[in-house]
């Protein structure tokens, strides 16, 4: 689902571990959190989702991880929903969310993901 990678760092201390989720790691995590899970989340919840993917392959199979979805997609409606501001700064933009869909609005978006319309 995610492929991690390096700005964002979250670590687990008792394990010595750290590790850096960059913005469009994020991004994808959230995205495909949406399009797959059906579940809204912010940037900041696909940094976590990103760390623990990082973390369950550093550790292997046989463990249980826990991590917190911590903000809800609707916060980050001028940013992880926005096209241009999205393409200003090189970060991706799933294909529900290009144009002419997009000029429906962000509800109309997320309702054509979340229904499968």
């Amino acid at each position: 689902m995610c492929v991690p990678c390096c700005s964002r760092v979250r670590c687990r201390p008792d394990a010595g571990l750290a590790f850096e989720v960059d913005d469009v790691t994020a991004l994808r995590c959230a995205y495909a959190l949406l399009r797959e899970e059906g579940l809204a989340l912010g940037l900041s919840s696909g940094v976590n989702v990103a760390g623990a993917v990082q973390l369950a392959t550093a550790l292997g199979p046989g463990h249980t991880l826990v991590t917190i979805l911590c903000d809800l997609a609707h916060r980050y409606n001028s940013k992880m929903f926005n096209v241009p501001y999205l393409e200003q700064r090189g970060l991706p933009t799933p294909e529900w969310l290009q144009p002419p869909l997009a000029a429906d609005g962000v509800d109309a978006a997320l309702a054509s993901v979340t229904h499968g319309d």
